[in-house]
């Protein structure tokens, strides 16, 4: 009679473990679109700000949500989107992924877009100074959702 129980108990189990990895599959991904953001800030203020104090810039922009505004320089990706913004400075630029379930909006982009944008920050890439091969500095946002495009 014990064996049935535990074979009952490890079925059920089982068939709730396979339910939540359903669940899981079948949700749609988390954009940086939900709710306000933490910052209102333009690139080109984040790179002056983690170039001055980069571990104090870390703390206070990584992983939070920004929201700024940039003119599409070109467009990457097929099965994961990246839309690369200009900025004022020539080496510098804003990288800004996107889920598949930002596909539909981000189809109506086109390179010399001016954009707002909202994404969550995970740093800045900064070359160094023996590093040759390196193209430039850049900013990585992702999760990113389209607000307005011009």
């Amino acid at each position: 009679m014990e064996r049935k129980i535990l074979f009952k108990v490890i079925g059920l189990l089982i068939i709730i473990g396979i339910a939540i990895g359903i669940y899981l599959f079948m949700k749609p991904a988390s954009t940086s679109s939900n709710g306000k953001a933490d910052f209102n800030i333009q690139p080109i203020e984040l790179l002056a700000a983690f170039e001055k104090d980069m571990a104090k810039s870390n703390e206070k922009y990584v992983r939070k949500v920004i929201r700024f505004n940039g003119t599409v320089s070109r467009i990457e990706g097929d099965s994961a989107l990246l839309i690369i913004l200009s900025t004022p400075e020539d080496d510098f630029e804003a990288q800004c992924g996107f889920d598949k379930s930002e596909f539909e909006q981000s189809k109506k982009v086109s390179v010399g877009d001016k954009l707002t944008i909202q994404g969550s920050c995970d740093g800045v890439d900064l070359p160094e100074e023996d590093d040759i091969l390196a193209d430039g500095k850049s900013i990585s946002f992702s999760r990113c959702a389209i607000f307005d495009a011009k």
